[in-house]
C-alpha cells in the first residue's frame, strides 16, 4: 500500500462557549450587589423592654465562721460524711480505729454472738411445743360442755400448771436473749474505747478545703478587719484528700456554717448606707440580698449574708457587683440615639418613612442605654448606610 495516496485530515479548533464567561460575570454582578447592599443599607432593631442595672464593681474577702476538726486520736480513719454535706450538731464526721486487731476480734464475737441472738429469738422449743399443744386439746374438752362438773375441777388444775411451766420456760428463754444482748452491749462499749466517733460541734456544711486562714479570717475579730491585708488573700486549691490513717491533732476536715456569711469590701462609693439591705452579684452568678453592716476605715465596707451560697462555701475572694438600682425601659444601642439641638431623639421606621422622635435617656450602661417614650415593637434606626438621606428624615421632624 503506497503513502502517496492516503489522504490527510486537517482537524479545527472548536470556539469556546460563552456560557462559562456569561456565569462568572453573574456570580461576580451578584457579590458587587449583596457588598453594596450591607455597605449602602440602615440597620434597625426592634424595640423590647429588658432589665439593666446600676451597679458597683468591687472585691470582697469572704468570712465565715468555720470549725476545724481534728483527730484526738491516731490511727485508721472511717470517714461517716461528704464533702458539701449538711451536718447538725452532734452528726457524727468519722472514727478513728486506734487498735486494729482488738477490733477486728471484737467484730467477729459481735458476729457469733449477733448470730445467737436470732437464733434465740427465732428458733423453736420442743417442749414449749408439746405444752401449747396439750392445753389446746385440754381447753377444747373443758369448753365442750360435755365434761361433768366434778371433772371440770381436775382439768382446770392441770391446765393451770401447764400454763405455769410454758410461763416459766418464756421466761427462761427471755433471759437467756438478755444475757447475748447484755454481751453485745458490753463488746460494743469496748469497741466504742479504741474506735471513739468523732461528732459535729456545730451546724454546716463539710469541707475538706483547708488553707490555713480559718482562724485568721473571722468576723469575731472587729478590730483587725481594717487590717487585713487583701492581696495576701487568694483562692487555693488546698483540699485535703480522704486518707486511711491519721495522726493525733492531725486535721480532718472542717464545718462552715453556710447561714451566717460576712463580705470585707473594697468601695470608694461614698452614697452607700449602713443599715441598708443592697442586692449583690458574685462572679459565679448567684443572687443575693447583703446587708451593709459597717462601714470601716480604709474605704472598706462590711456586709452581712444571711443565705445559703454553695458557690462561696470553699471560696476565700470573690468579685461582686453591688447593684444600687434597677432600671426596666426600652434597650438600644447608643448608635440609635441622635441629638438634635438640645434634644435625644431617635428615628422610627414607620411604613417606608423615618420618623424623628423625642426620647429620653433614663440611663446610660456601656454601649448601650435605656430610653422612655418608646413603645415596644417599634422599629428604630440604629446604624445609617452611606446613602442615608439625612434632609429627607429632618424634614419629616420639621
Amino acid at each position: 500500500m503506497s503513502l502517496n495516496n492516503s489522504k490527510v485530515v486537517i482537524l479545527k479548533r472548536r470556539k469556546k462557549s460563552g456560557k462559562r464567561f456569561i456565569i462568572y460575570l453573574f456570580l461576580c454582578f451578584l457579590l458587587i450587589f449583596f457588598l453594596i447592599s450591607l455597605i449602602f443599607s440602615n440597620k434597625y432593631v426592634i424595640a423590647g423592654i429588658n432589665k439593666v442595672s446600676d451597679f458597683i464593681q468591687t472585691e470582697g474577702i469572704i468570712l465565715k465562721n468555720e470549725k476545724v476538726i481534728t483527730s484526738p486520736y491516731r490511727g485508721k480513719i472511717e470517714y461517716l460524711v461528704k464533702s458539701g454535706e449538711r451536718v447538725r450538731v452532734g452528726t457524727p464526721l468519722f472514727k478513728v480505729v486506734t487498735d486494729f486487731e482488738m477490733t477486728k476480734k471484737i467484730e467477729e464475737d459481735l458476729s457469733n454472738l449477733r448470730r445467737q441472738l436470732e437464733d434465740e429469738k427465732n428458733s423453736s422449743i420442743p417442749v414449749l411445743e408439746t405444752l401449747n399443744k396439750s392445753i389446746d386439746e385440754l381447753e377444747k374438752i373443758l369448753y365442750s360442755g360435755k365434761v361433768k362438773d366434778e371433772d371440770k375441777l381436775k382439768l382446770k388444775a392441770k391446765l393451770k400448771s401447764l400454763y405455769e411451766e410454758r410461763e416459766r420456760l418464756l421466761k427462761e428463754r427471755q433471759k437467756n436473749i438478755e444475757i447475748i444482748q447484755e454481751k453485745i452491749s458490753e463488746l460494743e462499749n469496748k469497741k466504742s474505747l479504741i474506735e471513739p466517733v468523732i461528732y459535729s460541734p456545730i451546724s454546716g456544711v463539710v469541707s475538706l478545703c483547708l488553707d490555713g486562714f480559718e482562724e485568721k479570717l473571722s468576723f469575731d475579730k472587729e478590730d483587725e478587719l481594717g487590717k487585713i491585708d487583701f492581696f495576701s488573700v487568694n483562692n487555693t486549691d488546698t483540699k485535703i484528700e480522704k486518707r486511711d490513717y491519721v495522726e493525733e491533732n492531725e486535721k480532718v476536715l472542717k464545718i462552715v456554717d453556710n447561714f451566717n456569711i460576712y463580705i470585707l469590701a473594697e468601695c470608694k462609693e461614698k452614697n452607700l448606707k449602713k443599715g441598708r439591705y443592697y442586692n449583690m452579684q458574685s462572679s459565679s452568678g448567684e443572687n443575693f440580698a447583703a446587708k451593709l453592716e459597717k462601714i470601716l476605715g480604709n474605704n472598706r465596707l462590711l456586709f452581712y449574708v444571711n443565705e445559703d451560697l454553695p458557690g462561696l462555701y470553699e471560696k476565700r475572694k470573690e468579685k461582686f457587683k453591688i447593684i444600687l438600682q434597677r432600671y426596666e425601659g426600652i434597650t438600644l444601642p447608643k448608635s440609635a440615639i441622635i441629638r438634635v439641638g438640645d434634644k435625644d431623639g431617635v428615628f422610627i421606621r414607620e411604613r417606608d418613612k423615618l420618623i424623628y422622635k423625642p426620647v429620653e435617656v433614663i440611663f446610660e450602661e456601656g454601649e448601650n442605654v435605656v430610653v422612655g417614650g418608646l413603645k415596644p415593637g417599634d422599629i428604630i434606626l440604629v446604624k445609617r448606610g452611606l446613602l442615608w438621606n439625612f434632609k429627607e428624615a429632618l424634614m419629616n421632624f420639621f
